[in-house]
């Protein structure tokens, strides 16, 4: 083995020892255009223009034409707002009294969401060949924090009080935590004017997800989830797991100017477990308990297919600027709703009643995102960037929806259509590029007032009956006793600051 060979292991080696650190800090959710520094300055424009090892990310094929070795390592900065305005429900207490209740407004609480990434090229002094190591997670922000209930404060409150109620939210989510880590490794080669590359992914995700239930009607067959402020039961689910992925890209560059790239990456599932935790009200404590902890949940991320068109504009051969168009296409209708399943059994006066699996209906769209970006070489060292993009439901609803559909508002995810808009810029010293973009993303306000996503009713007797009387009064109830708890007014926005560096050492 030669000495650059040597001097280069070592350098890979040591970069890889830094990628614990990055992959601590990524996390997924629904994915907001763009990762790398660079793409966020093009609004995601970036699938054939990709020139540094995030290719990895955009498309492998484009590493077979970084000569050397290269380091990209960027941080996406996401400031992200949402606020959520239930809308009145009334319900019928036993009695038969109806009672309209109300609630406050509620904000998510998180401040600026750090989402690093890191990505290394190196070609092995082989002609034609690239090859390429990263971490990184989905671009978007991966936690929501919302206001916790207080228990204690809650069980002083009557269920006929009037006052607007703080934990309407809490029903559909109080807090989630979502880390998706990729651990990438690539492969390109250049057949001339078509190049073709492979990643190949290990994805890990571990989650944490925290709402609030109705915690009543355990010795009732007739009760309704009436949102009783003194049963508000929250539950904490905790999983985790591991699968494999990938993702194949071809690039084809006809002439010297134009550059087309196809890259796909296929749906791959994730089965993690882990563990639920109910935190009973002190109404419920010392009637009820929890036995086993036992949970499981199935995610599976979408078909993504990403093409670019991209046009250089060339200056005695030198390129001093570009234009390009990218079309992203993401198949989250596979998605029709989050099954959650438990081995949990409750302990309400000495029976044993299993704890019903949780069905969260999600029927996502799938979507179709159109971005318009590219830079200008104003010097030798300094380039501007600026782009544009917008995202919507691939259904024919591309203007009135994004992957969420009607009905199926909720806060976890808050992926409707979307308007983006971006600058950004590089400047070099030496084989050094210090990379800045900023990028602001738009939601139009959603009305929702068909939901779909009903409220949690987990201790009702009727979801484990015990005995022929309970069997035959649960089966003799015609009506349901749960209502929807996502109608209301949403509104949501990103501030995207992303900052990076890129080195090419040939």
């Amino acid at each position: 083995m030669s000495r650059p060979s040597v001097r280069w292991f070592t350098i890979l080696a040591a970069v890889l020892g830094t990628l614990g650190w990055s992959s601590a800090a990524l996390a997924g959710g629904f994915e907001v255009p763009e990762n790398g520094t660079r793409a966020a300055g093009r609004a995601g424009a970036y699938a054939a223009a990709a020139d540094e090892p995030s290719a990895i990310y955009f498309n492998p094929a484009a590493l077979s034409q970084i000569n050397g070795f290269a380091l990209t390592v960027n941080a996406n900065l996401w400031l992200m707002s949402q606020t959520f305005s239930r809308a009145p429900f009334t319900t019928t207490l036993s009695g038969g009294e109806d009672v309209t209740l109300t609630y406050e407004t509620a904000e998510q609480q998180n401040g600026i969401f750090p989402a690093p990434m890191i990505f290394m090229s190196y070609d092995f002094g082989l002609e034609d060949w690239g090859f390429g190591l990263g971490v990184y997670g989905p671009s978007g922000v991966g936690n929501v924090d919302f206001p916790n209930a207080d228990l204690d404060e809650l069980s002083q409150i009557e269920v006929r009080d009037s006052a607007p109620r703080s934990y309407g939210h809490g029903f559909l989510v109080e807090d989630a935590d979502m880390l998706l880590v990729y651990f990438s490794a690539a492969a390109a080669y250049d057949f001339g004017p078509v190049q073709v590359g492979l990643t190949l992914q290990v994805a890990w995700l571990s989650s944490s997800f925290q709402n609030g239930s109705d915690g009543g009607g355990f010795g009732d067959p007739q009760a309704n989830a009436d949102e009783a402020p003194s049963l508000y039961t929250p539950a904490i689910f905790d999983t985790s797991g591991v699968t494999g992925t990938g993702i194949v890209g071809i690039r084809y560059q006809p002439i010297p100017p134009l550059t087309f790239a196809l890259s796909y990456r296929p749906r791959h599932k994730i089965n993690a477990s882990g563990t639920l935790d109910i935190e009973f009200p002190p109404a419920l404590t010392g009637f009820i308990s929890q036995s086993g902890d036992d949970a499981t949940l199935e995610v599976t991320l979408p078909d993504v297919i990403r093409f670019g068109a991209r046009w250089a504009f060339l200056r005695d051969g030198v390129e001093r600027g570009d234009l390009e168009l990218d079309i992203v296409w993401e198949g989250w209708s596979i998605t029709e709703a989050f099954d959650v399943r438990f081995d949990v059994n409750t302990l309400p006066a000495g029976q044993v009643r299993a704890v019903p699996d949780a069905y969260i209906p999600k029927g996502y769209n799938d979507t179709l995102s159109l971005r318009l970006g590219g830079g200008f070489h104003v010097t030798d060292a300094l380039e501007l960037r600026a782009g544009s993009f917008y995202e919507g439901a691939s259904n024919g609803n591309f203007f009135e929806e994004g992957a969420i559909s009607s009905g199926y508002a909720n806060l976890d995810f808050p992926s409707y259509q979307r308007l983006g808009f971006s600058l950004g810029g590089s400047y070099v010293i030496g084989a050094w590029s210090i990379d800045l973009a900023y990028m602001y993303v738009f939601s139009p306000t959603w009305e929702e007032t068909n939901g779909q996503v009903d409220i949690l009713f987990p201790l009702w007797v009727c979801q484990d009956p015990q005995n022929d009387f309970e069997r035959e009064e649960c089966g003799a109830r015609q009506d349901s006793p749960l209502h929807a708890v996502n109608n209301g007014t949403y509104d949501v926005d990103y501030h995207l600051f992303s900052l990076g560096f890129t080195v090419n050492i040939n």
